[in-house]
């Protein structure tokens, strides 16, 4: 099916009676970023019915990657004093050989 070129117009309707877009104003853009600054998306807590748990939020998952990354970092003298070599270690703890080195010469 063809359109013809004048069928491709419309006219745009704005909702506000000024004829202005939304947030045009400063009044109608400040409020809405007062609106959306209230939310703190990285707070909402999400729960999981299966498992009948609340899911962790932005900010507790970070702080869990965190501790994951410097527990990581904590056992690198620990498994040089064992004995590993240097690949040993970073193989065993995913990180590169130059990573261990360069936390095992700190």
């Amino acid at each position: 099916m063809t359109l013809a070129s004048n069928q491709l117009k419309t006219e745009i309707v704005y909702p506000d009676s000024d004829g202005k877009p939304m947030a045009e104003s400063d009044p109608a853009r400040d409020y809405l970023i007062y609106g959306v600054s209230g939310l703190d998306l990285r707070e909402l807590r999400f729960y999981h019915p299966p498992t009948e748990k609340t899911l962790l939020s932005h900010k507790e998952t970070e702080q869990a990657r965190q501790a994951a990354e410097q527990a990581r970092l904590d056992a690198i003298p620990k498994l040089l004093e064992l004995g590993l070599s240097l690949e040993q270690v970073a193989n065993t703890l995913s990180l590169s050989v130059d990573e261990v080195r360069s936390f095992a010469l700190e």
